[in-house]
């Protein structure tokens, strides 16, 4: 089933279009993952399905429904985000940060139940996070700072997530470890997952499919399970230039 659906969607910044006519879905229980050049609008597109380009135009679909037509706080409870470079107020704990992925769940003023705090317990845990909850998010090196937005988004349990450039900052144990989490989350509990990776290998090693990306459009679309290391190649050669593709079981290594 299609559970994000994406239509004739244009978005960009005054009269500048960064993003035009781009058409696309992700089915339940699929991570999908984003490539292209940068200034391609990648980020642009995320950042428009989640309702926070002004003026956008065309459809976004969550099971059905039209979110961008939604306020905010509804909107929020089928869509999550990650986004590189989040801007949080000074003088919060890291885990008043990951306490915000509540927010479209509770009603104003309302106390978390037993429910939602074992889900932060179990969030906390799969995030290996529980040592940094008591310091100032501020003070977190960017990579901390990444898996407690992590945690937030992850909080917030909604049907479709959205991820731009979940490993920047992290090393690489943090890196592999959280995109295989996702992956294993959007299979296991049905979600659709779409996820901006400027690493090809990363995108072709954990998304089922990935859209290509160039111009403000999608190019093409690769799926690294169903097609050779020659088909992959020559699909990306326009976004990496001339490079190998080598297949190790589930694992996609791109190199020049």
């Amino acid at each position: 089933m299609e559970l994000l659906c994406v239509e004739n969607f244009c978005a960009g910044y005054g009269r500048q279009k960064v993003v035009e006519k781009v058409s696309f879905s992700v089915k339940e229980g699929e991570t999908a993952g984003i490539f292209g050049e940068n200034g391609c609008g990648k980020t642009t597109l995320l950042k428009g399905i989640a309702g926070l380009v002004p003026g956008a135009a065309g459809k976004v679909y969550v099971g059905g429904r039209d979110v961008l037509s939604m306020t905010a706080r509804k909107r929020a409870g089928l869509v999550s985000m990650l986004f590189s470079g989040a801007e949080v107020p000074e003088g919060i704990l890291a885990e008043e940060v990951l306490e915000m992925g509540w927010y479209a769940r509770l009603r104003f003023l309302q106390p978390p139940g037993g429910e939602l705090q074992r889900e932060k317990e179990a969030v906390v845990r799969e995030l290996a996070i529980e040592g940094l909850l008591s310091k100032y998010f501020g003070a977190l090196s960017q990579g901390q700072k990444q898996m407690v937005l992590t945690g937030r988004m992850l909080l917030q349990n909604t049907p479709v997530f959205l991820m731009d450039e979940p490993d920047n900052s992290l090393d690489f144990k943090h890196r592999h470890g959280l995109l295989r989490k996702v992956r294993t989350m959007a299979a296991e509990k049905r979600k659709a997952g779409l996820i901006v990776l400027h690493d090809p290998s990363l995108a072709m090693s954990y998304c089922d499919r990935v859209f290509l990306m160039r111009e403000g459009r999608i190019a093409d679309v690769v799926c690294p399970g169903e097609e050779t290391e020659e088909e992959i190649a020559e699909k990306i050669r326009d976004i990496t230039g001339l490079v190998r593709v080598t297949k190790q079981g589930t694992s996609v290594i791109i190199s020049p």
